[in-house]
């Protein structure tokens, strides 16, 4: 109860300069121990809960209010519009004046895939799907602006963007049967993404859907540019030999292809196995296999959670795994938490590969 009469407080003050002291004496606790035990509580630090107070409220007076930027500033409690601008480009990802502008349409994201690619083009949904594990990080960074969540049954989607009225609708066709995606078209133009066609081909076609085929330009300069600095980075690795992904999770072993390692393969230069060239998405595979595909790298991701781990620990211990040249020479690569692994389907898409991109230094060793 101390704890969240402190949160009210907060939250009725976060305009002002109300201190983390004044707050824990309402709390009745030392400031350290206030710190450490809201944090718990409420899954972030005080001043990182009021900064998303502030920005919650500076995003519905940009989007209600007939309101200046400067008086906004002032209104959600900064003093220099200067610093909020920075500010507010490092926690959503762009400037508040591309966001201002951007969220005059409601754009609806009808499938996991497309919040990543809307986000590329600095537009969060209006409405999307929010009922999964892996949008974890979608909620984070759009859960203020999807006023219309939607799940994966057609009919609730369909009565819930009825009601939402949005601009625009973009989803994947495949994950649509032909009748629903009439009934969408009905609510909204909308735009069906084929998921034979690439991620770039995605990002392009959505743009011009969307009137942002200069942003979709500007948004590929800048990844093939931070792409090639990495690449550069990573090519005495690279130049080593072919590098096998695999994926261990609940259900067993797969050897991760082309298309869900994309950014490794098309745009850092590594090079696939001979014998995993014709794979795709994916392809379970058993330890005895291993062998088999010649790999002088390998990446190990292993999905959260006691059963998938259990089974790497187990594999780690097996002689299958021992005996394989890249174990023995100690070029293996552990992660876990990767998306682009974990849900490749869901994440193929120009914003999370685009993250994705940024964490291969250090998955490499090569931090800084």
């Amino acid at each position: 109860m101390a704890l969240e009469a402190a949160r009210l407080e907060l939250e009725r003050h976060y305009a002002s300069e109300i201190t983390i002291v004044e707050l824990a004496k309402i709390a009745g606790l030392s400031r350290f121990h206030f710190m450490r035990l809201f944090k718990e509580r409420f899954g972030r630090g005080v001043m990182e809960y009021r900064t998303e107070l502030r920005l919650k409220e500076a995003k519905r007076l940009m989007c209600e209010a007939n309101l200046s930027l400067t008086e906004i500033v002032e209104l959600v409690g900064y003093t220099s519009e200067t610093y909020f601008g920075t500010l507010f480009k490092r926690e959503v990802g762009f400037a508040p004046a591309v966001y201002q502008r951007n969220q005059k349409r409601r754009i609806a994201a009808y499938s996991w895939i497309n919040v990543g690619q809307l986000l590329a083009l600095r537009t969060m949904p209006y409405a999307a799907p929010m009922d999964q594990y892996w949008t974890d990080y979608y909620r984070d960074k759009c859960g203020y602006e999807v006023k219309t969540p939607l799940s994966h049954h057609y009919a609730f989607n369909l009565s819930a963007l009825r009601g939402a009225k949005p601009d625009r609708i973009v989803g994947m066709a495949e994950l649509l049967p032909p009748e629903e995606q009439d009934k969408l078209r009905e609510i909204a133009p909308s735009l069906f993404l084929r998921s034979d066609d690439d991620w770039r081909g995605h990002l392009a076609q959505l743009a011009a859907f969307l009137d942002r085929d200069d942003e979709a330009a500007a948004w590929l300069k800048r990844y093939d540019r931070r792409a090639a600095a990495i690449r550069e980075r990573l090519a005495p690795i690279a130049g080593g030999g072919a590098l096998l992904v695999l994926s261990v999770d609940r259900k067993g072993l797969a050897v991760v292809g082309r298309q869900a390692g994309t950014v490794l393969y098309d745009d850092l230069g590594f090079a696939l196995p001979a014998a995993a060239r014709d794979v795709g998405w994916g392809r379970p595979i058993a330890p005895s296999g291993l062998a088999g595909l010649e790999a002088d790298r390998i990446i190990v991701h292993v999905e959260r959670g006691a059963a998938a781990e259990a089974r790497w620990r187990s594999l780690a211990q097996s002689e299958a795994w021992r005996g394989l040249p890249a174990v023995r020479a100690g070029r293996v690569h552990a992660a876990s938490g990767l998306g682009c692994f974990e849900a490749p389907w869901n994440e193929y898409a120009a914003d999370p590969l685009e993250r994705f991109l940024g964490e291969m230094p250090g998955l490499f060793g090569l931090e800084g």
